[in-house]
């Protein structure tokens, strides 16, 4: 009688042991499958990262060629007519649209990219790297 008792116990015990591996390996499969989505997240963070500060990068020298041509425009009228008056508000007009244009290649390439990573990873561009850019 003891015996069948322990049997049926034993058995008990063997299925819920059985149970609780497969718990486990679902449990790791499920932590493995979240550390790669991780990494991949990280790595789409970083690159975007990388982009953003490329895209500063060329904002600051573009920034500073206007501030050259600015210079370079206002000490010619100093020792010219107004026509280079013209000529230098002709110039900053130029720059200033090719800069609002890279800021808007940028704006758009921000939105895409952190677009991508929403669908690849289901995570979006932190809203202080976002912020930063605009």
């Amino acid at each position: 009688m003891y015996d069948m008792m322990y049997y049926t116990e034993l058995e008990s015990a063997k299925k819920q042991a059985e149970l609780d591996k497969k718990a486990i390996d679902d449990l790791v499969r499920e932590r493995d499958i979240l550390n790669k989505n991780m990494l991949k997240a990280a790595a789409a963070t970083q690159k975007q990262l990388n982009l953003v500060k490329l895209h500063e990068q060329s904002k600051k020298t573009l920034e500073q060629e206007i501030q050259n041509y600015k210079e370079e425009v206002t000490r010619c009228i100093f020792t010219s007519s107004s026509c280079l008056f013209f000529c230098r508000e002709k110039i900053i007009h130029k720059y200033n649209l090719i800069f609002n244009e890279i800021n808007i290649h940028m704006h758009i390439l921000i939105t895409y990219l952190s677009a991508k990573l929403t669908q690849r990873v289901g995570t979006t561009l932190p809203a202080v790297i976002y912020y930063m850019v605009i």
